[in-house]
Formats: structure tokens, sequence, C-alpha cells
């Protein structure tokens, strides 16, 4: 049988490897062993002294785990508000080149076939398009850790995984989720995505890409779809759906706790502008958040 040592020993090395999760068992060892020496009736303030500097290590520790070497960005929000064209104009990838930045686009996975695409033609049921979002981004995420880690680079990632929580809930809110089990898995997909995330270090910067109303993007998808854009022309299939995911970023209090728990910024940018200006506001944030590291 594993002794409590040898658990505190195997914690310690997860940790220093890159294993953060484990520090929390750590803790939960630490604090038992304090409880229950001081609780004996002859106290080993020997052993009660060892644990609570244990306690203070892993906490040290784990405060250097989870510090960003380098500069970690999102930028989030509804589908269809411009943020990757956007990200596309050409100031912009020169301040990324320039800046040691890597940019993660989401496009990765969700162009061409996969289970998105299935779910909107009706041959996957809409948890399976969750599943595939959780766990793509969750990979985007612990590849951000790498690249920050060993490769020395700045990143943002072009959609975070903070969105799925909200859409996940859209879609059994509106009835599009109805199977019990399914409801049960997505009650089981928020919870360790939930972990995960506060798991990991905390964004530098959140920016929340939107626009004033939902009729812009209404427009951009309809003209998205007349230009050939399979996904758009399957998504505005059910575009009553997405302007409730829409509505929801304003108004789904959960979604916004998580999104204020793994991020140290939050900043809104609405696209309301000419692509210039808010290329520009883009920029300014961009800069903020290098300047302030």
């Amino acid at each position: 049988m594993i002794s409590i040592d040898v658990l505190l020993v195997i914690c310690a090395l997860m940790m220093i490897l890159g294993f953060t999760e484990s520090w929390i068992m750590w803790q939960f060892k630490n604090i038992l062993s304090i409880i229950f020496f001081s609780s004996l009736g002859v106290i080993n303030w020997s052993v009660v002294i060892i644990n609570i500097c244990f306690l203070l290590l892993s906490m040290y520790i784990f405060v250097i785990k989870i510090t960003n070497k380098n500069v970690h960005i999102a930028i989030t929000g509804p589908g269809c508000v411009g943020k990757t064209t956007i990200l596309k104009k050409t100031q912009l990838q020169e301040f990324i080149k320039n800046n040691n930045f890597e940019l993660i686009d989401e496009r990765d996975y969700i162009e061409g076939e996969n289970n998105y695409i299935k779910s909107l033609k009706g041959e996957l049921p809409f948890i399976e398009s969750q599943k595939m979002f959780f766990t793509n981004q969750a990979k985007f995420i612990n590849d951000m850790e790498v690249l920050d880690k060993y490769v020395g680079k700045n990143v943002i990632l072009d959609r975070h995984m903070v969105d799925s929580f909200l859409y996940g809930d859209v879609l059994i809110e509106e009835k599009a989720i109805t199977d019990s089990k399914e409801i049960k898995l997505w009650k089981r997909l928020k919870f360790w995505n939930k972990w995960f995330l506060l798991t990991k270090p905390k964004l530098d910067l959140l920016i929340i890409f939107t626009v004033d109303n939902y009729a812009k993007i209404r427009e951009r998808r309809i003209n998205s779809a007349k230009n050939g854009d399979q996904r758009r022309s399957l998504e505005n299939q059910h575009i009553d759906l997405y302007e409730k995911f829409y509505n929801k970023y304003n108004q789904n209090e959960e979604w916004y706790k998580i999104a204020k728990k793994i991020s140290k910024k939050i900043v809104w940018i609405y696209n309301v502008k000419t692509p210039g200006e808010v290329s520009n506001e883009l920029l300014i944030e961009l800069k903020k958040a290098i300047k302030n590291n």
C-alpha cells in the first residue's frame, strides 16, 4: 500500500513536471496531516511543522507553475462577427510576426468534414460537436503552454474553450439536446473542462469580439453562404439558434464567471467601425498586454 509520504513525493514530482492538477491533491494531504497530528492527545509538533512547510512549499511551486513566462491572449465571441478577418489585416499580421506571437486558429478543426458539420446536417447529435470542441480547444490550450514554456512564444488563440460552456447550455435550453444520457454527458463535460481550465495558467487578456446587434451577424452569415461557404450554409439552417448564442454573451452569468476566473483581464471590442479602426483598437489592447506582462 502507498504511504502518505510516497504520495507526497509523487505529487511533488508531478507538479514540477507540469501536472499542476496534483497541487490540489498535495494540499489536501498536507491539510489532513496537520489536522490529524494536531488533534492527537500528545501533539507531535515536529510533524505539524514539517507539513506546514510542505504546504508553503507547494504553494510557492504552484505559483511558479501557473505564471506565464510569455503573453497568453484569446480572442473569442459569437460566430461570424469578423474577428478572424480582422486578425488577417496586414498591420496585425506584422505585429504578430514582429512580437514573437504564434496564432492558433480555430479553423484548423472546424473546416472540412467533422462532427460539427455532421451535427448541423443531422447525422450526429449536437453533443458530439460539443465533445469535439472541448477536445480540440483543450489541445490548443495545452499547445499554448508548450509554446510558452519550451519554445518561448507569445500565443494568441482565435477562439477559446470558454465559449463552449455557453453554447452547450443554449443547446439544452433550446431543446437541441434532449436525450437524458446526452444531458448527463454534457454536465460531465462541463465539470471536467471547468476543472481543466482552473488548473491552467490564466490568460493575460481575453478579448470578446462582437457587434452591437444580431442583424449584422445575420447579414454576414447570409453573404458567406451565398459565396459558397458550406459551414455557414448549414449554420443558417439553424440561424435562430445562433441568435440565441449571440444574446447569451450578455445574459449568461455562469459563462461570464468562468471567463473572469480564467483570465486576468477581459476587454470587449465591438466590430462596428471601419476595419482599419477596429484593427487599431485591437492592436492597442495587444500592445497593452505585452507591456503589462
